[in-house]
This record gives C-alpha cells, structure tokens and sequence, in this order.
C-alpha cells in the first residue's frame, strides 16, 4: 500500500511534457504550459502575468499602456526567469544563445472585467541570431 501512494503521488507531481516546437516559430502558451525548441534542452515556461496595466477595449487612454509577463527559460537545471514587457518589444532577454521575444498577450483587457490569471495566453518567439 505504501509504494501505491508513493507511485500516486510522483504520478501527481509530473509536469505534463513540453510541447516541441521549431526555433524562430511564433509559440502560444497558457499560464505553467511550456516549449521546448527542437533538437535541444532549452525550454521556455510562461510562468505568470506579473502586472497588467493595458488600457481596456473601448477606452480612450493617454498611452496604452503595459503589461510585464514572466518567463522561466533555459536548458535543464540552468533556466532563469526573465520579465518581458508588451510596451517594450524592442528589448528581448538574451538566455545563452537564444533570444526571447514577447510578441502579444490575449486576452485584451475590458472596461471593469478582471482577466482570470488562467486565461491568459502569451505568444512569444524563441530566435537563436547567427
């Protein structure tokens, strides 16, 4: 009975496994989903929404605003986390060879509706320059 529950609880505890995709694709992933580039160990997990301070559909705001996302990014056992902003997409995070870009973040934000943390979904794009 004893090795059943341990079997159950390492059975509970596995991460479903990474979805693997090509380098320089467009990547979509959900909150805790991650990729892993093809023919490597680097993977990439959208790890959370750290703010979210877009202006809503249908308001007219000053500027539009920003939201940072935190990635956890890397080859096995040697991964970082990075902070990427949708204000600034002229600023990837270089992690060893590869560049990390934050291409979008859905949903978009509306008037007085709080987006559920699940519900996000951030497109990245994982390039390795020459």
């Amino acid at each position: 009975m004893g090795l059943a529950l341990l079997g159950l609880a390492v059975f509970a505890c596995t991460r479903p496994p990474a979805r693997v995709v090509p380098v320089d694709s467009e990547i979509t992933l959900a909150p805790g989903e991650r990729a892993q580039l093809a023919g490597t160990d680097f993977v990439v997990t959208f790890e959370k929404v750290v703010q979210d301070d877009r202006c809503p559909v249908g308001v007219f705001c000053i500027h539009f605003g920003d939201a940072r996302v935190a990635f956890r990014a890397g080859r096995a056992g040697a991964d970082t986390t990075v902070v990427l902003s949708t204000a600034d997409t002229t600023a990837p995070a270089a992690i060893g060879p590869y560049r990390l870009e934050l291409e979008g973040l859905a949903p978009f934000k509306q008037q007085e509706a709080a987006i559920p943390a699940a519900a996000y979904r951030a497109t990245i794009k994982v390039s390795r320059p020459e």
